[in-house]
């Protein structure tokens, strides 16, 4: 959309934004909609009413729901909008509209109102677009296979509204002489004829890094928006993403998946779920603990260093499930390892107890590890933290690409086959945790994870 159009139409989008939030707490309080406008407001629900709506606008801006999406991706803002549509619910209950029970209601209604509005919003503009109106007029510099492949992914979805005009080179591009528009020379006459609204760039950066910075700073002078296709480093796996620092851009790349926001509702949910846990099992921690006990001679809790996130080590907790001189006869059964690869399990291990047998059928040995969750070194889904010992003998580096999250107390393999995967098998599926993570994957991680410890399979 050109800079005037999209002007008018920000505005409104963001101011639509709060109404909806707006008529989504008043339903919540039992209130009717014309009551936003109807009742009488004092001086300090009125400043209430502005700060709470300042935040949620903060919120929604920082979640990047006013981001140009012509060429986003629909389904991960719906997912973005459906994490910060928690902000104006939190706001109504901290503020005393709603009680937090209808929390949840605010939150609902307003996720589903705003990507409602949104998908109506985006449907209109794609009509326009097919109908040759709303378009944008793109100029790809480097006719390579890279430029190539970026103006044919455009110019296949039409409803994106891009128009390429044809490739800067100093060569045409293979099998399209007819859409070369001459060397990197023409670039400045053609910004001056006012028909180029972008400029993609698909150059290699090495070769061609002078040219790249007159590139910039041409379309800088004129307005002219540029874009870099993400795959300019070769690196599939990695995210690419934009950031300013002072008076410095900065291109962070990265992989695994989730904005600032969605990774800080993660973090809370953590919070709350283990505080709620450890309070409720109180009793059957105090049991298990004093079976324990009883069971066998040694301490009730075994700590272990664990590797963890980005690479830092920590304690983890469990009941004790083996006898108290486990650690130390592990050497002398290091050859009855069943595991191919770095992990080490053996069918009935000897130094196992009698309770702890049991113990570790039902996951129960892992509920201190609620603690090392609260603490935030570890989580309630992800990669289970590896020992040391399965650490120093990991020998690809691929998998070595799991402690780029928190570990937590359960993952997709726990969850499914558990210990009866094969351990490369058991890396690639963490690593998919990893490449696919989202709020709702967790959810689905933890629902599947119950039934698998209720029934006790793959345990080992």
């Amino acid at each position: 959309m050109h800079r005037l159009g999209r002007s008018f139409l920000l505005p409104g989008v963001m101011t639509l934004d709060l109404a909806l939030a707006g008529v989504a707490i008043l339903m919540a309080a039992g209130e009717p909609p014309e009551a936003l406008w109807s009742a009488r407001i004092g001086l300090g629900q009125a400043l209430a009413a502005l700060a709470a709506a300042g935040f949620t606008h903060g919120v929604f801006r920082q979640a990047g729901l006013y981001r140009s999406q012509r060429l986003g991706s629909l389904r991960r803002l719906y997912q973005r909008i459906a994490v910060a549509a928690g902000a104006p619910a939190l706001a109504a209950a901290a503020t005393g509209w709603v009680q937090w029970p209808a929390a949840a209601a605010v939150w609902v209604g307003t996720a589903l109102a705003i990507i409602a509005a949104r998908a109506l919003v985006y449907q209109g503009l794609e009509a326009l677009r097919r109908r040759g109106r709303n378009l944008r007029y793109v100029v790809v510099v480097g006719a390579g296979a890279r430029g190539r492949r970026f103006a044919a992914e455009l110019e296949g979805r039409v409803e994106l509204g891009c128009r390429v005009l044809g490739f800067l080179d100093e060569s045409p591009p293979a099998g399209e002489p007819d859409r070369w528009l001459g060397g990197l020379d023409r670039l400045a006459g053609l910004l001056e004829s006012g028909q180029v609204d972008e400029v993609a760039v698909a150059l290699p950066i090495k070769t061609f890094y002078a040219a790249l910075a007159r590139i910039v700073t041409l379309c800088e002078e004129r307005g002219v928006v540029v874009r870099v296709p993400g795959d300019l480093f070769d690196a599939p796996l990695a995210r690419v993403e934009s950031e300013q620092f002072e008076d410095l851009s900065i291109l962070t790349i990265f992989t695994g998946r989730g904005s600032p926001l969605s990774m800080l509702v993660k973090r809370m949910v953590d919070l709350a779920v283990s505080a709620a846990a450890l309070a409720a099992l109180a009793p059957l921690l105090a049991l298990i603990a004093l079976a324990v006990r009883l069971d066998s001679p040694g301490p009730v809790l075994f700590r272990q260093v664990r590797v963890g996130h980005n690479r830092r080590r920590f304690r983890v907790w469990k009941f004790r499930t083996m006898t108290a001189d486990a650690e130390a006869r592990q050497p002398e059964l290091e050859a009855r390892n069943q595991v191919r690869g770095a992990a080490f399990k053996i069918h009935d291990d000897p130094r196992v107890t009698r309770l702890g047998r049991g113990l570790r059928r039902a996951s129960l040995d892992e509920l201190p590890q609620l603690v090392n969750v609260l603490r935030g070194q570890m989580s309630l889904v992800g990669p289970r933290p590896l020992p040391v010992r399965d650490v120093e003998r990991l020998s690809q580096d691929w998998q070595r690409r799991r402690f780029s999250v928190r570990p937590g107390l359960t993952c997709l393999w726990q969850s499914g086959g558990r210990h009866r995967l094969a351990f490369d098998e058991w890396m690639r599926l963490d690593l998919d945790y990893i490449d696919n993570w989202s709020l709702l994957l967790d959810l689905k991680i933890l629902l599947r994870t119950v039934p698998a410890l209720w029934s006790g399979a793959g345990a080992s």
